[in-house]
């Protein structure tokens, strides 16, 4: 079996039970290039949110966002999603950045954010 498959299989597993933290230690115990391997952060990236480490999250998405189009459209969603906490949070500035950054990489999550009600004074 693929090294990197394990690797990715493991990872998935501790969020399939919720246990994002231990996700995150085990992501943290692997070599650095697997590390960079897209499903590998997509699984940082649940993590970090999960664990309320929304700026961990951010970055992770923002460099997600550079990669292969499946890869692209999760990080455009999550900085989405974080958008909407910093929104609720009254931080709108910060909401504003991150739709944007949202749109940049994936620009189909533009209809979601239009649509989305957390973000009807926000534009």
């Amino acid at each position: 079996m693929n090294h990197d498959y394990e690797t990715v299989a493991i990872a998935e597993g501790y969020l399939e039970l919720g246990e994002f933290e231990e996700a995150w230690e085990f992501i943290e115990s692997i070599p650095a290039s697997l590390r960079m391997n897209p499903a590998i952060l997509r699984v940082r990236i649940i993590s970090a949110v999960a664990l309320k480490q929304f700026g961990m999250a951010e970055e992770l998405a923002e460099f997600l966002g550079n990669g292969p189009a499946p890869y692209r459209k999760f990080a455009g969603h999550i900085l989405h999603e974080i958008a909407a906490v910093y929104c609720i949070a009254g931080d709108n500035d910060h909401a504003r950045q991150l739709v944007g950054e949202a749109i940049r990489i994936w620009p189909h999550e533009r209809l979601a954010i239009l649509d989305d009600p957390t973000f009807k004074d926000l534009f």
